[in-house]
């Protein structure tokens, strides 16, 4: 029966090629994995949006070079909003 019974890994994390074991953690070590765990899909998330607005930015200034270039005077225009400093 024990082939049955599967294993039960205890979660773990591996910083600098070194596991350690989350039941090892004091409680302040939890919270700053917690919080490391909680900013990581959010990193992502900017990191995909930013990939986007990279993109976007090429593919707009490759097309103001080819109309640039060839001399029309047509072109995609994209509206943006103006970001006013607040400070000021």
């Amino acid at each position: 029966m024990s082939d049955d019974i599967k294993k039960i890994e205890e979660p773990f994390l591996t910083l600098d090629n070194k596991d350690y074991k989350e039941s090892d953690l004091n409680e302040k070590q939890m919270a700053l994995l917690n919080i490391a765990k909680y900013l990581e899909p959010q990193v992502q998330e900017l990191n995909t949006k930013l990939a986007v607005l990279q993109d976007h930015k090429t593919r707009i200034i490759n097309e103001l070079k080819t109309s640039l270039e060839s001399g029309i005077e047509e072109a995609t225009i994209i509206e943006t909003k103006e970001i006013k400093n607040e400070s000021s």
